[in-house]
C-alpha cells in the first residue's frame, strides 16, 4: 500500500478473504438496517413482521442491524475482535423473528424468509471456520525463494 500512512496500512494490510467476507456481511447488515429503520418498508413486509412489531417498532430492529454491520466491518478491518459470532447471530435471530411470526399466523411467507436468513447464518458459520489460503501461499512462496 504505497502512499498510505503506516497505521492505515497496518490496519487494512492484514485483511484476508475471511475478513473481506465479513465486510460484505457487515455491508449487508447496514443495508438491512437502513431498510428497516429509515426507508419505507412495503406493507407486505410489515404484515409478515406483525408479531415482531408488537414487541418493538421496526426502527429498533433496524438499529440492531446497523450496529451489527458496523461491528462486523470494524472487526474485519481492525482485527481486534472476532466479528463472526455477531455476523452469524444477527441473521439467526432475524430468521427466528420471521419463523415465530409465521408460526403465530403472520401473513406472508415467513418460513421462506427465515430459511434465507438461516442459510446466511450457516454460510457465515462455515466461512468463520476456514483458513485463508493467501498467507499460507505467501509463506510457501517466500520459503521457496
Amino acid at each position: 500500500m504505497h502512499g498510505t500512512p503506516a497505521w492505515l496500512a497496518r490496519m487494512f494490510g492484514q485483511v484476508d478473504r475471511r475478513d473481506r467476507f465479513l465486510v460484505l456481511i457487515g455491508a449487508l447488515a447496514l443495508l438491512l438496517g437502513y431498510a428497516y429503520s429509515v426507508a419505507k418498508v412495503p406493507r407486505g413486509v410489515r404484515s409478515s413482521l406483525s408479531t415482531a412489531l408488537h414487541i418493538a417498532p421496526l426502527w429498533v430492529y433496524g438499529m440492531a442491524w446497523l450496529a451489527a454491520g458496523v461491528y462486523c466491518i470494524a472487526a474485519a478491518v481492525t482485527r481486534r475482535v472476532n466479528g463472526f459470532p455477531i455476523a452469524s447471530a444477527t441473521p439467526t435471530l432475524w430468521g427466528s423473528v420471521y419463523i415465530i411470526g409465521w408460526l403465530h399466523g403472520d401473513p406472508g411467507r415467513g418460513w421462506v424468509t427465515a430459511g434465507i436468513f438461516y442459510a446466511l447464518a450457516g454460510a457465515v458459520y462455515c466461512v468463520a471456520g476456514l483458513v485463508d489460503p493467501d498467507p499460507i501461499t505467501s509463506r510457501k512462496v517466500a520459503d521457496e525463494s
